[in-house]
């Protein structure tokens, strides 16, 4: 597969776009995961969402990497479904390339990190 751009800095207008009030959120920090980077972005009134891009599967297909995501959403879907509380809730995905990052993505409901260290 050819070399994908990816244009880091668009990934809140792109989050934008998936949002009823069109508010435009401020990137915070990633994460690199296995085969995504995770971003987070806030909302003006403090919502907070994580943007999954995979990022490092980009020596497959394009076709596979949107069969990646697709797959992703679904199984995200149905835990929702399923009532499954501990899942991050899909609030919106990208399945092409043609957007403002030049990538597929999913949007997902933001999970603080908790300390689980107990004294």
């Amino acid at each position: 597969m050819q070399q994908q751009s990816f244009y880091e800095s668009n990934i809140p207008i792109a989050k934008s776009d998936l949002r009823n009030d069109g508010q435009i959120p401020t990137m915070h920090q990633y994460f690199d995961g296995g085969q995504c980077r995770v971003f987070r972005v806030t909302f003006m009134d403090g919502e907070s969402r994580a943007i999954r891009v995979p990022l490092f599967v980009r020596h497959d297909s394009q076709d596979i990497v949107i069969q990646l995501l697709e797959s992703e959403a679904r199984i995200l879907q149905e835990f929702e479904l399923k009532g499954f509380s501990w899942a991050a809730r899909l609030r919106g995905c990208s399945l092409t390339f043609d957007n403002a990052i030049k990538y597929p993505f999913i949007a997902l409901t933001w999970i603080p990190v908790v300390s689980l260290y107990v004294r």
